[in-house]
């Protein structure tokens, strides 16, 4: 499958209160700095047509209270419908069991984190189909740059679009330091702007210039480089990844849980109230509107056969 990003998102309210949160989310659902409920709910995955687990979910053993989420999509773990409903399945698990205190977000693919939101999803799409793959979308970011849990990314491979994407709403990021590794946020290519959510949620990580020049170039960006734009944290060796991420998950678990969460509710509450209700239910309908246009169709179809065209000569080789 051929993939590419461009995203949107919505509210969550934390506002505490004593020894409480008192929340005001969409829709009635958890958001991020609501209380955990009393009983543990079991992790299960939503199921795909093939009825496929595409996120493995695992435990640490001498780490007590921390989830490992392996991206499973063969062959570049693109974000389907099925793929995001069984991601926001995993994470609204994690998220409302009480021994859980942190996710480390990876992939099960060598070499390949994620390329991002599945191509097929935008072109040639059905409205209904369309917009509910962009309100799933729109979970996907309230559920994890809203968790109450401690998130770190371990991104082991190349983390394109909505792949790259994904690993800033997490808290921190460690990268293989393999040099043959990019991250890229290509929405310029399309002429696909990316929505205020988003591109708010990198300005807070690169700062202001950086976050112009990484969605106005569109450029490919090498460990070295993505570590100095701040698109990461750290580098590792691609062996060492994983066990980087432990460690400096061991670190954060140190901090006292409640006023770590109080202090990402006040740091991460102006992005997240970027949208409100009405708005993001406006924002689906203008995307779902400007990608099904003709000019937009004609943009995706251009460039899925271009990826197909360097399928086709990489196979020549």
């Amino acid at each position: 499958m051929f993939t590419l990003f461009t995203e949107m998102a919505s509210v969550m309210r934390g506002l505490f209160v004593g020894q409480r949160c008192v929340v005001a989310g969409i829709g009635g659902r958890r958001t991020m700095f609501a209380r955990k409920s009393r009983h543990n709910m079991t992790l299960r995955c939503a199921s795909s047509k093939a009825n496929k687990q595409l996120i493995n979910v695992s435990t640490i053993e001498d780490v007590p209270g921390v989830a490992v989420l392996q991206m499973n999509a063969p062959p570049v773990n693109s974000f389907s419908l099925e793929f995001l409903k069984q991601f926001n399945a995993v994470l609204r698990g994690l998220e409302n069991d009480d021994s859980m205190k942190g996710v480390i977000l990876t992939s099960a693919i060598p070499r390949l984190y994620s390329a991002g939101i599945d191509i097929n999803e935008m072109y040639q799409a059905s409205e209904e189909r369309l917009s509910e793959f962009w309100h799933c979308f729109q979970d996907l970011f309230i559920t994890l740059y809203g968790s109450s849990l401690v998130t770190i990314a371990a991104i082991n491979g190349h983390a394109i679009a909505g792949g790259c994407a994904i690993t800033q709403l997490c808290d921190y990021r460690i990268l293989t330091s393999s040099p043959n590794t990019k991250l890229k946020l290509n929405s310029t290519e399309l002429g696909l702007p990316p929505p205020l959510w988003i591109q708010q949620s990198v300005k807070n990580n690169v700062g202001h210039r950086n976050c112009e020049r990484i969605w106005q170039s569109a450029q490919m960006f090498d460990p070295q480089m993505a570590l100095k734009l701040v698109l990461v944290d750290e580098l590792f060796p691609e062996e060492e990844v994983f066990g980087a991420a432990v460690r400096e998950m061991r670190k954060w678990l140190e901090a006292d849980e409640f006023r770590r969460v109080a202090n990402k509710a006040a740091l991460r509450k102006s992005t997240l109230d970027i949208l409100t209700l009405k708005t993001r239910s406006q924002e689906i309908q203008q995307i779902v509107k400007y990608i099904l246009s003709y000019s937009c169709q004609q943009v995706l179809k251009d460039y899925f056969e271009s990826l197909r065209q360097k399928e086709t000569d990489r196979s020549k080789v």
